[in-house]
């Protein structure tokens, strides 16, 4: 099957296995968004492409994937933690919305892992605001 599609998308799996190998979370969470970007921009640069249904089905078969593999994402630290909460709440957002639509567990999984550093994170906002007046 690599053999039709496109460079960008042969790049854009590559990227998906090193984020389900690696244990690094920077390179995991690097390697998630990069690849989710280069797939969003083949979904809008080719709309005629056959190719549509299976860049579809990755971002969604990764997004749950990492949706389910949160539990055990527990003890990030922020850092770590702010980079994960990026993805789900801006890069995935419409995936994870649909994918928990049908999986309810998979909600709480999302719902569980934000509230891990939610109060620490509004706090540190508040002060970096407070600090730009």
């Amino acid at each position: 099957m690599n053999r039709n599609l496109s460079p960008d998308l042969i790049e854009a799996m590559r990227l998906l296995e090193a984020f389900e190998k690696s244990k690094d979370h920077s390179e995991r969470t690097r390697d998630f968004e990069d690849a989710i970007e280069i797939l969003n921009g083949y979904l809008q640069d080719s709309q005629d492409s056959s190719h549509r249904v299976v860049v579809v089905n990755l971002k969604r078969t990764y997004t749950r994937k990492l949706l389910e593999e949160l539990p055990l994402l527990s003890g990030l630290d922020l850092n770590d933690w702010l980079d994960y909460s990026k993805i789900l709440l801006l890069s995935v957002s419409n995936e994870v919305e649909e994918l928990v639509k049908d999986h309810p567990n998979l909600r709480k999984n999302e719902q569980d892992f934000i509230n891990i550093w939610a109060e620490d994170a509004i706090v540190l906002l508040e002060k970096v605001m407070k600090g730009r007046k």
